[in-house]
């Protein structure tokens, strides 16, 4: 008589899905994988979900390990990322004759199906990838299944690349890579999420005026923009629908010359996190003032049936090592008109009389994170 499990797989699920992505926790997720029959299916698909290809391994990959021992559980591979060595010009990417070819099985046509989701590039310099590499992660990039592609450090990729990205990927993370945006909206409709971490000015000089709109646009993601990419930035956030839900501003505002945003365009907007980074101490107080002032007018349209309920906004002073970090001193008279703006803005019945509008969290801190971190949690 066989015994059924006691605890239901949903909550199976859940438990295992707690565990982290580090050595302690997949040495758990393969002792759970060797419990019972039902905790495997859960074990496996965490276990195998990535892989992680370097160009530095000169040890076998995992890919190929699945390939050789266990190629039936390739069906659990869902992430393929790509990293490369930037001190390095001939790695493994160059030089292997095995590796396009085993990447092949992950294109799923052959007798272990594959649903490829997401794929990243880190560091990858496509001139410097063997010519069966570069065929065989352009095939990927065309999977039907695909529906995250993450770009971090790509240089050097083929004119057609975005053409041969499947329409229905839904989240595109850029990082330091030039990446010509205008061509990637109007191919990728059906765009949920995006991310921008990266100086895109060479391909996107001339955004405004082009016929363009993310009308499934629910995140947003704009890092890193000062007064010259500004423009650009603002632009795309001007495209973007009545679908938005979040918007991330990781952004240098130092001056009042900044055009303020109408989230008035955004019935759906919840959430509005604004960070500006690496401060210098004697730019604080002018960066305060400007970016209280710019929130306030971006604030001031918002309808009454509007679905915000949190702002934050976050002011990270640079540290200098060897040096002692005073609290920066504001000058009352300077301060008053800023926050007078901002008090007559969350005074207004559309955001005062809100049921769900739960205030502005301000936060004055220092920074020692990468420029990126902080809205990596």
């Amino acid at each position: 008589m066989s015994l059924r499990p006691a605890v239901p797989q949903e909550i199976v699920d859940q438990i295992l899905n707690l565990l982290p992505d580090t050595p302690e926790g997949l040495k758990t997720l393969k002792s759970a994988s060797l419990v019972c029959r039902s905790f495997r299916p859960s074990a496996r698909a965490r276990l195998f979900r990535r892989i992680d290809l370097r160009d530095s391994n000169s040890e076998p990959t995992k890919l190929d390990i699945l390939l050789q021992r266990v190629p039936h559980l390739l069906r659990y591979v869902q992430v393929l990322r790509v990293t490369c060595d930037v001190y390095r010009s001939a790695g493994l990417f160059a030089r292997s004759t095995t590796l396009p070819t085993s990447l092949k099985a992950l294109q799923g046509e052959g007798s272990h199906p594959v649903t490829l989701r997401r794929i990243e590039l880190h560091g990858v310099d496509w001139q410097t990838m063997s010519s069966g590499m570069q065929a065989v992660l352009l095939d990927l990039f065309a999977c039907s299944s695909l529906r995250q592609v993450g770009l971090h450090g790509v240089s050097s990729y083929p004119t057609n690349f975005i053409d041969r990205l499947p329409p229905a990927v839904k989240s595109l993370d850029i990082a330091d890579t030039d990446f010509p945006l205008i061509t990637a909206f109007r191919h990728l409709l059906k765009l949920e999420t995006l991310s921008i971490r990266s100086h895109v000015a060479k391909h996107n000089q001339s955004i405004t005026g082009n016929a363009w709109q993310l009308t499934r646009l629910r995140s947003l993601e704009l890092s890193t923009c000062g007064t010259t990419l500004w423009p650009v930035y603002r632009d795309i956030i001007q495209h973007v629908s009545s679908s938005l839900e979040e918007l991330y501003l990781l952004i240098y505002i130092t001056a009042e010359h900044f055009d303020s945003v109408d989230f008035s365009q955004f019935p759906r907007i919840r959430k509005i996190v604004i960070i500006t980074p690496r401060l210098q101490s004697e730019l604080l107080t002018c960066s305060f003032r400007a970016a209280i002032v710019w929130l306030s007018q971006s604030l001031s349209n918002m309808s009454h049936d509007n679905n915000i309920q949190e702002v934050n906004i976050r002011f990270c002073v640079a540290i200098v090592h060897g040096k002692r970090w005073y609290a920066p001193r504001f000058d009352a008279e300077i301060e008053r008109a800023a926050w007078e703006s901002l008090d007559e803005t969350l005074s207004q019945p559309n955001l005062a009389l809100s049921k769900i509008f739960r205030g502005m969290n301000l936060q004055i801190c220092t920074d020692t994170q990468d420029v990126y971190d902080y809205l990596d949690g």
